[in-house]
């Protein structure tokens, strides 16, 4: 709600119901970030919030307790009355595992009206190294219907495979898979972390043929193209564009969204263990030009802020006083 008006601003996903002592019902919702934050940073002053139930008549006001910039979810939650409970049906989706590339899909929406919307379309065999500095959308070869930020992507069994977002010049997919690991580090330890290893990749297995046969020749099955270096000591170890990225701590055969969600998981190890800030991954680096494969270790840092933060990026890649800092879209 803005200046007193409500407007409709995207879809959401209830993905927790629960009751009280007292007799209310609750629920938290996952949507789109930008309902609350605008170029990285949260509104000031935040909107009132409110959602539309599906019975489109009652609209509740919402709190927000969390979001994220960098993966485009905030977590709402709303205060359901019993009677009002009764009403209205409000039924938990069923979660699967993230998208399938090639994959058949459905994009959900409520209109301004409430009035559901749907879309059919493919999650296409595309992939875009560092577009908004986000590696892990995957991309529809449909439009998102009115109001479909936010909205469930279903496959054909109604089964819920990430979250619709609007994306220039295809409508990007978040997996759910990415977005549960999110949810659960933050109600873990109220906060999401991930580690940046300030390297721009593309999966092998999605670049074009001809590629892909000259890096067969090399035995090289599985794997990760370095687009972009911007960490000074990745390039001090000598990662270089063009190089392979043959495994990531031994993991190999993953696609960019999967390899996100690995992220996640040293994101979660690092906030049980925060003593040690900087943490080593160790990579297999393969060098096309020569055929030469070596064992990198890279000590990385992880960041844990909701908003985006320039000064903060910057703050991570400062190698040494004597090393100029390198800023740009991070993995």
């Amino acid at each position: 709600m803005d200046d007193g008006q409500r407007r409709p601003q995207c879809t959401g996903i209830i993905i927790k119901q629960w009751s009280d002592d007292t007799g209310h019902h609750h629920a938290t919702i996952v949507t789109y970030s930008r309902i609350v934050c605008e170029a990285g940073r949260k509104r000031d002053p935040l909107p009132k919030l409110s959602v539309c139930l599906p019975n489109k008549k009652t609209v509740l006001d919402a709190e927000l307790i969390y979001f994220n910039d960098h993966y485009d979810i905030a977590l709402l939650h709303i205060n359901l009355e019993l009677h009002i409970n009764l009403e209205v049906t409000m039924e938990l989706p069923s979660f699967g595992r993230g998208p399938e590339y090639g994959q058949e899909v459905f994009v959900l929406a409520r209109d301004g009206e409430a009035s559901l919307r749907a879309r059919r379309g493919d999650i296409q065999w595309l992939e875009e190294s560092d577009i908004l500095g986000r590696d892990h959308y995957m991309f529809l070869s449909c439009d998102i219907p009115e109001g479909g930020n936010g909205g469930m992507v279903i496959d054909n069994d109604g089964v819920v495979r990430g979250m619709a977002i609007y994306c220039s010049p295809y409508p990007a997919v978040t997996s759910i898979s990415t977005i549960v690991k999110c949810i659960d580090m933050f109600m873990q330890f109220n906060q999401v972390a991930r580690p940046l290893f300030g390297i721009g990749v593309r999966t092998i297995a999605l670049l074009d043929v001809q590629l892909q046969e000259d890096i067969s020749d090399f035995g090289i099955k599985g794997g990760f193209l370095v687009d972009r270096v911007y960490n000074p000591i990745a390039e001090d170890l000598g990662i270089k564009r063009g190089n392979l990225i043959t495994s990531i701590n031994g993991k190999g055969a993953l696609t960019l969204p999967e390899l996100e969600d690995y992220l996640l998981l040293l994101g979660w190890g690092y906030l049980e263990d925060k003593l040690n800030c900087i943490k080593d991954i160790k990579l297999r680096v393969c060098d096309l030009k020569s055929g030469v494969e070596i064992d990198v270790t890279l000590p990385v840092r992880f960041y844990d802020k909701s908003e985006r933060s320039s000064l903060d990026v910057l703050l991570v890649f400062c190698h040494a006083a004597d090393t100029s800092c390198k800023v740009g879209r991070l993995l």
